[in-house]
Parts: structure tokens; sequence; C-alpha cells
């Protein structure tokens, strides 16, 4: 009995650690890439939007966990990346979005190449669907599925998946016939 307590207190802490290790990956990644980095619950986002540009982290969602006291665990990770453009002219906004779009590409490979994570998989990364602050801002929105290990030992030994960006200058070849 008392050793199934140990257990799942040791589990459950390895999850919040987990947690903590993802947030503090997004954060870096993002903070690498000149955004100020704020995590707050949606209904207070506005509020806390006064600097840009800013990356705005949506509560992690809990997907899965594979293991017990070690082993894997997916999350799901939404990053707003927001710039101020309330001056700026249709073509200067849609040249932004680019860059919005290259960025988070950006934090999506750094983040899969923290040592805990073992793959980001299904990146979604679209034009926010409604402002986040009413500042006039351009706003884009990346989804992922992120999973990661839970015990260190396994970091090493895991078969590792990650990120790859295509560069924007990509074409490929077309073999004649």
């Amino acid at each position: 009995c008392v050793f199934d307590l140990l257990s799942t207190l040791l589990s459950t802490f390895s999850h919040l650690m987990t947690r903590a290790t993802l947030e503090a990956a997004v954060q870096g990644a993002a903070s690498a890439k000149r955004y100020l980095f704020r995590s707050v619950p949606p209904e207070y986002a506005s509020a806390l939007v006064n600097h840009y540009p800013v990356a705005y982290l949506v509560p992690i969602r809990f997907l899965n966990i594979e293991g017990s006291t070690r082993g894997k665990i997916t999350y799901e990770v939404t990053l707003h990346l927001i710039h101020h453009a309330a001056k700026l002219s249709a073509e200067q906004r849609l040249s932004l979005m680019y860059t919005i779009e290259d960025n988070a590409l950006d934090i999506f490979e750094a983040i899969s190449r923290h040592e805990a994570v073992v793959a980001v998989e299904d990146l979604q990364i679209r034009p926010a669907s409604r402002p986040i602050a009413a500042h006039g801002e351009v706003a884009m929105s990346a989804t992922a599925r992120v999973t990661l290990c839970f015990n260190e030992s396994l970091y090493k030994s895991s078969q590792r998946i990650t990120f790859t960006k295509i560069p924007t200058d990509f074409t490929p070849a077309i073999d004649s016939l």
C-alpha cells in the first residue's frame, strides 16, 4: 500500500515536471526569436498583451500517456504569435504573416531539439480566428502534438523524431519524361 502511494506520487511529480519542462522549452524557443513570452488562461490574454511581439501560450492540454512511472506523455501545445500591425498596409500585413509563420516553424523546430522531446507532430499554423488583443495586431496560431519522455533515463535511449523545416527556397526536382 505504501509502495503504491509512493509510486503514484512519483508518477504525478514526473508528469508535472514534464509539463514544466515543455513550457520552459516553449518559452526558451520563443525568447530566442525575441518574443515576450506569456502563459495565461485565454480570458486574461488581452489584458496582458502590452508589448509586441508577444508569444502567448495557451494552457498546455494533456492528450495521452504511455507507461506509469516512465514512458511517454503527449500534450497539445497552442502558441499565438502576435505582432502590432495597426498602421500597416494590406501588403505589409501579408508580409508580416509570412514572417510570423517562419518564426512559428523555427520555434517548434527548436522545441523538437529539446532533450526530453521525442516528437513534434501535426503542426498546424493558421491566422488567428479572432483578435487576441484589440490593438490592431496580426496574429498566427500554431498548434502541435508534442511527445516527451517522463523518465530521464529514457531521454538518451528513445528513438527521437525531430521536426524538419523545409527551406522556403525549396523546389522539388521534376523528372523529364
